[in-house]
C-alpha cells in the first residue's frame, strides 16, 4: 500500500489538527485508508495517547472513527465501506484527512498514512455499446429504477455503483409506492453521479413516475383506502415541482404483470407531461408500440416528452446487458439535480442505445432545440448531427409520422427546409431491423 504521509506528533500538538491533503484520481470505485499510529498505550504511562481522525471529501465529511483498531487495517470509503462507514460514490479531486491529536502520553508519536486505490471491479460486465463521447452541456443517465425498499434486490448503494460503472452522469430511484430509501441514495450525489428521485406510483391499471417529488410520497390511495383519480395525483406531481411519467404504457398486462399496462382511460395522456416509451431492454411491442402510441398523442396536439428507463431491479446478468437498453441524453448545461430536471421538463432531451445527437431549428440567428415550439412565421432551417451511428442503421427526419429518410453514415450533418405553419412535430430517428436505435424529442411546429 503507498506511503502518502508519515510524522511525528509531541505533547506540542495536543488540541491541534493536522490536515494531509491527498488527489483522488477519476475512475476511482473506491479507496483504501490506513492510519497508524505507535505507541497506542505507552509502557507506564496510565493513559493511552488519544488521537482521532477524520476523512473530507469534496462534498464533505465521509467517515470518523476515534477508535485506533478500526485505523489498523485500514478503512474503506466507497459504495460498500467499512463497517461504521457510510457508503458514497467516490468523487474525484482533492480530499483530506483531519489528524486530531488530543492527548500525548509519550515523548513522542510517529504517524503513518497509506492509500490504495480500487478501480470498478473487473466482474462487473460492461454496457453493450461502447459510450460515444457527448458535447459539452449533454449529459447521459436513468430515470427508473428499484431497490430492495419496494421490490428489487439490492441496495441503493449498489444501484448507484453500478450506474456510475455504466459511465452514466445522473441516476434515478422509483421505487414503487415508496420513497424510504431516498434519503441514503440522494446522499451519494456529488460530482462523480448525480442523483435523482422520486416513486413509482403504482396502481391497479398503470404505473407513473412522480419524478423530481423527493419531499414526500405521492400516494395512489386516500388514508382511508379510496383510490384517488390519476389526474389529481399527476397534479399533485406538477404542484411539488415534480414531472408525472406515464411508464411502459405498452407493458404486458394483468395477470402476468398486475397493473403494468397504461389502462387509465382519463389519463390518455390527460395531463401527464411525459411518457417513457422505452422501458428495460428493446422490445417490439412495449417499446415500439410506445413509441408509435407517444407519437399518436404528438399527432392529436399533446407536448409529452419522452423517456427512457432501465427499470432496473437488481444486478443484471451478463446476457441481460448484451441486450439493448436506451438512456436518456439531456442538455442540462451543468451537473445538478435540478438542471437535469428542468432540461427534462422542456423536452431538452433524447433517447439512446448509443448514437448521440443534435436537432435543431433556426432563422435568423434564433435558435430552437429539442422540446423547443419554433416561433418564426418564415420557413426555418433545420438541422441534425450524429454521431456513433452503425453499419446498417437507417437516419430520418420524422415531421408528424411521416419519415423521411436520411443519407446515413456514422457521423454526419443534415439540414434540410421546414414552414414551421406546416407542421406539429419533427424528431430525428435511428433505427435498424432490430429496432430503434435513437429518437429524440420533437421540435414542434404551429400547425
Amino acid at each position: 500500500m503507498p506511503r502518502q504521509a508519515e510524522g511525528t506528533l509531541t505533547a506540542a500538538d495536543e488540541s491541534t489538527t493536522l490536515v494531509i491533503p491527498f488527489v483522488v484520481p477519476a475512475g476511482i470505485r473506491s479507496f483504501r485508508l490506513k492510519f497508524n499510529y505507535t505507541p497506542d498505550h505507552p509502557e507506564g504511562a496510565e493513559l493511552r495517547n488519544q488521537i482521532s481522525a477524520s476523512i473530507y471529501g469534496p462534498d464533505g465529511k465521509t467517515a470518523e472513527i476515534n477508535r485506533p483498531d478500526r485505523w489498523s487495517d485500514g478503512v474503506t470509503v466507497g459504495p460498500e465501506p467499512s463497517g461504521g462507514v457510510g457508503a458514497k460514490i467516490v468523487s474525484p479531486g482533492e480530499w483530506k484527512l483531519f489528524i486530531s491529536t488530543h492527548r500525548v502520553t509519550s515523548p513522542d508519536v510517529h504517524y503513518t498514512v497509506d492509500l490504495e486505490w480500487h478501480l470498478p471491479s473487473d466482474d462487473v460486465a460492461p454496457a453493450r455499446v461502447d459510450i460515444t463521447p457527448l458535447p459539452d452541456g449533454w449529459l447521459r443517465g436513468d430515470l427508473h429504477a428499484h431497490t430492495w425498499y419496494s421490490d428489487g434486490h439490492w441496495t441503493t448503494s449498489a444501484l448507484a455503483s453500478f450506474m456510475f460503472e455504466r459511465g452514466l452522469d445522473f441516476s434515478t430511484l422509483t421505487d414503487h409506492n415508496t420513497i424510504d430509501g431516498l434519503p441514503e441514495f440522494l446522499s451519494y450525489d456529488g460530482t462523480a453521479l448525480t442523483t435523482l428521485g422520486g416513486n413509482e406510483v403504482s396502481t391497479f391499471r398503470g404505473h407513473m413516475l412522480a419524478l423530481g417529488v423527493t419531499d414526500r410520497l405521492v400516494d395512489w390511495r386516500d388514508p382511508d383506502g379510496t383510490l384517488r383519480p390519476l389526474p389529481d395525483i399527476a397534479d399533485e406531481i406538477h404542484d411539488a415541482g415534480g414531472m408525472a411519467v406515464i411508464c411502459h404504457p405498452l407493458s404486458i398486462g394483468d395477470p402476468w404483470c398486475c397493473g403494468c399496462r397504461w389502462e387509465h382511460e382519463d389519463m390518455m395522456p390527460g395531463n401527464a407531461r411525459a411518457v417513457e416509451i422505452w422501458n428495460g431492454t428493446w422490445d417490439d411491442d412495449k417499446n415500439g408500440g410506445g413509441i408509435k402510441l407517444w407519437q399518436t398523442w404528438l399527432s392529436e396536439g399533446h407536448r409529452l416528452v419522452a423517456t427512457a428507463g432501465s427499470d432496473m431491479h437488481g444486478p443484471p446478468q451478463p446476457a441481460h446487458l448484451k441486450r439493448r437498453a436506451a438512456h436518456n441524453v439531456v442538455y442540462a448545461i451543468e451537473r445538478g439535480r435540478d438542471a437535469v430536471l428542468k432540461a427534462l421538463k422542456a423536452g431538452h432531451s433524447y433517447v439512446s442505445a448509443g448514437p448521440v445527437c443534435t436537432l435543431q431549428a433556426e432563422e435568423n440567428g434564433q435558435v430552437w432545440i429539442m422540446g423547443d415550439t419554433v416561433e418564426a412565421s418564415e420557413p426555418v432551417t433545420v438541422t441534425a448531427t450524429w454521431n456513433g451511428v452503425p453499419d446498417g442503421a437507417r437516419l430520418m427526419l420524422n415531421v408528424d409520422g411521416h419519415p423521411q429518410p436520411i443519407p446515413t453514415s456514422i457521423q454526419g450533418v443534415f439540414e434540410t427546409v421546414l414552414n414551421p405553419a406546416s407542421f406539429r412535430w419533427a424528431t430525428l430517428e435511428v433505427w435498424d431491423d432490430e429496432g430503434a436505435l435513437l429518437v429524440s424529442n420533437p421540435i414542434y411546429g404551429q400547425r
